[in-house]
């Protein structure tokens, strides 16, 4: 049966606060301006407002209405909204129903907002949608499998979390040791290389093969789907003499977004990175383990950061990494740390290769359930 959102749930669009008001002390209510802090499926935060006027409650479906259109979030407290989010209050339908519903229908939303640049709905079109709804005992089965899933994925993230919180600390004890020196960080690489962008290399778009640029890593994971561009067989060679990337090495982002890092634990077969990732290869006086955690620390990502140049997107360049002194503890510390860190960090690459499967069945159980709805 067909429906209007607008009879489903309730909408309150969002309006921004004056940015006085805003602050990362966590004084006055959580405040989310769009979806930058979204996450699978509840939100984080970084500001707070000491004043506002449209609120989210908890159970709400946070939904993006401006560049990008139709991003869902769960609303878990109450939270004040900016203009780029409206708050989705479940009417008649469940409220988890409702998240899952609107997660599907994204296509239906951005086809309805407007804007040449940045796209846009109002209110107004935004209640005008129409979605197709379940029964109330299909919805129950819905909420239940698809949740279910839902689920496992977010305890597996949850102590992926935990695990990255244990090698950070231990990294940090050894890091702020006395035993050890200063060097420059390329005279702890065997190798530093990138990846190869097409211009006259090759086309994008062809073959099986996945071409991985900055977008593709996120959370210290590289995700291979469906926004990874393709690449051909011979694409893949050309930048895997370029790369050559290898089991063990550390990837980082140079370019854009600096500072995401990927941990390989085995040579890649069907992918491989433009020249906007840089591949760090350890050489024998430390440990790929040890390598990662230095990469990812706030410290390296930092001066990645401050030292970054460029007009259209700022990058760091590759000397600049080689000749950045970074502290080397004694051979003993990296070997405790990384006798403690790689059966940790190995089980957390193993959940994140689960949970990109888990991911995948619930895309299959979304269209299963919605998409001929």
């Amino acid at each position: 049966m067909k429906r209007r959102l607008d009879e489903l749930a309730n909408i309150t669009m969002g309006q921004s606060p004056s940015s006085e008001f805003y602050n990362a002390n966590r004084v006055g209510m959580p405040f989310l301006q769009g979806c930058t802090t979204f996450g699978r499926i509840y939100p984080k935060y970084d500001t707070w407002t000491t004043s506002f006027n449209k609120e989210a409650n908890p159970g709400d479906v946070l939904f993006t209405v401006r560049a990008p259109v139709g991003d869902v979030n769960i609303c878990k407290i109450h939270t004040a909204i900016g203009r780029g989010l409206a708050a989705i209050s479940a009417k008649t339908v469940l409220s988890k129903y409702l998240f899952y519903l609107l997660q599907a229908n994204k296509s239906l939303f951005m086809s309805s907002s407007s804007g040449t640049i940045y796209q846009s709905i109002n209110k107004d079109k935004l209640g005008l949608v129409e979605l197709a709804v379940h029964s109330d005992e299909e919805q129950r089965h819905i909420v239940g499998t698809i949740g279910s899933v839902d689920d496992l994925i977010e305890k597996n993230e949850g102590i992926v979390e935990k695990i990255e919180k244990m090698v950070k600390a231990a990294f940090l004890i050894v890091e702020k040791s006395n035993c050890g020196r200063l060097e420059s960080f390329g005279n702890l690489l065997s190798r530093c290389t990138t990846g190869l962008n097409p211009r006259q290399n090759f086309v994008l778009g062809r073959g099986r093969n996945f071409y991985v640029t900055i977008k593709n890593m996120y959370g210290q994971n590289v995700i291979l789907d469906k926004k990874c561009d393709r690449i051909d067989d011979n694409a893949l060679s050309k930048i895997s003499s370029r790369s050559h990337l290898s089991k063990g090495d550390v990837l980082f982002s140079g370019i854009g977004t600096i500072g995401r890092t990927f941990l390989c634990y085995e040579t890649p077969v069907n992918w491989n990175i433009s020249e906007s990732v840089f591949c760090f290869s350890p050489n024998a006086t430390i440990s790929s383990e040890f390598l990662y955690e230095l990469a990812s620390s706030s410290d390296f990502v930092s001066f990645s950061n401050q030292n970054a140049s460029g007009a259209a997107q700022k990058g760091i360049r590759m000397s600049d990494l080689k000749s950045h002194k970074v502290f080397v503890p004694n051979d003993r510390a990296i070997k405790d740390f990384t006798r403690f860190a790689q059966p940790l960090l190995l089980e957390a690459h193993i959940l994140r290769s689960e949970n990109e499967k888990l991911e995948a069945l619930k895309t299959l159980l979304l269209d299963r359930y919605f998409g001929s709805h």
